[in-house]
């Protein structure tokens, strides 16, 4: 017997736009859409009635925007939530769409262009997969007021060499990944004693808007990766759009270097890209950690890493939004530690002290 579609609430308050996504939608055999809310306040009620498997949701709206309702509904009708914004452009709008995953929304993307538009198969392709991935997230309710998390476990750590002091922390993340790096991120200090780069699948529009959420969050300072730049301790380099990240060792001294050639990954920026120029070039001396996301990029990088030495995180699958690239990573041997999301910042931490300073 097939299974049932996946039933698909849109909220939007452009008539255009919704019967652009519900032509999307029905024109997948898995999919269909089972009501259509013109603002927030729609949204919820519809949501509370029809307990759709997944809600694309605009972030400006009449009445209740997109975080607005995103907050309520994560407090009264948990439900997989996806932001999908047509004005990428609008820095306001963007930074909202960040606010909401912060409430609880699994995932931001932009709404696909009209089908004669060059991109358009791609970001259709982008869409769908996102919702089908989402629709399967177990969504907890969310309070206003904080939840007191429980201390982090004690982790055991396998023997570290003296020569292995690390230098660099690389990261990688895609679906998934803005809520996992946001946490990560702001319990590291600001005192930290090495740079960090890190690699974001990401959906042209969305990394500045990234980079100023994760900066904001993060007492860490968080910039894009420019060309040339040197990066310092407490620093975080997020890659854009369009370039590999690789890192270059000169020194104590960690430079970006970014690259235009795609070369065989599908991905641009790859994590591989990124994982692989740190083993080459840190070696032992590189912490590399691969987080939630679709897919494999980043397995075979972390694995280069661990085969030079280097300490190499995954992610587990309990707090995963989605299993794919730790996993890949776990199936290849690549991971040294398997760390739940809330224990890694206390992870790194702890390896950073188990080496003694040069």
């Amino acid at each position: 017997m097939p299974s049932s579609p996946l039933r698909v609430l849109i909220a939007d308050d452009s008539a255009t736009v919704r019967r652009h996504l519900g032509s999307l939608i029905a024109d997948a055999p898995d999919m269909a859409v089972i009501g259509e809310a013109h603002d927030g306040q729609e949204a919820i009620t519809l949501a509370a009635r029809l307990r759709p498997d997944i809600i694309s949701m605009d972030i400006q709206m009449p009445r209740l925007d997109g975080l607005a309702a995103t907050r309520q509904l994560m407090q009264e009708t948990p439900l997989p939530i996806v932001i999908v914004s047509a004005h990428v452009e609008n820095s306001e709008d963007v930074d909202l769409a960040f606010m909401a995953l912060e409430a609880g929304a699994l995932a931001v993307l932009p709404t696909p262009p009209h089908r004669g538009h060059p991109q358009f198969a791609a970001s259709r392709d982008q869409f769908l997969t996102t919702l089908r991935a989402m629709a399967g997230v177990s969504v907890v309710r969310r309070w206003t007021q904080p939840v007191k998390r429980a201390p982090a476990l004690p982790v055991a750590h396998p023997p570290v060499q003296p020569d292995s002091e690390p230098q660099v922390i690389v990261m990688g993340a895609s679906a998934g990944g803005p809520v996992a790096l946001h946490e990560i991120l702001r319990a590291l200090p600001a005192s930290l004693p090495v740079p960090v780069a890190v690699v974001q699948h990401m959906a042209d529009g969305f990394v500045e808007g990234l980079i100023r959420w994760l900066d904001s969050t993060s007492p860490l300072r968080v910039i894009q990766a420019a060309h040339g730049q040197f990066i310092r301790p407490g620093e975080v380099v997020i890659a854009g759009g369009g370039s590999h990240l690789t890192l270059q060792r000169i020194g104590k001294s960690v430079r970006v270097v970014l690259s235009q050639e795609k070369g065989a990954t599908p991905y641009q920026p790859s994590v591989d890209a990124l994982f692989y120029s740190a083993a080459e070039q840190f070696g032992a001396r590189a912490l590399g950690v691969l987080l939630t996301g679709m897919g494999d990029d980043g397995a075979r990088g972390l694995l280069a890493l661990r085969n030079r030495g280097a300490r190499t995180l995954v992610q587990d699958q309990q707090s995963c939004l989605v299993y794919g690239m730790p996993g890949a990573a776990v199936s290849l041997g690549a991971a040294e530690q398997i760390v739940p999301l809330h224990q890694i910042a206390p992870t790194l931490l702890d390896l950073m002290k188990a080496v003694p300073n040069e």
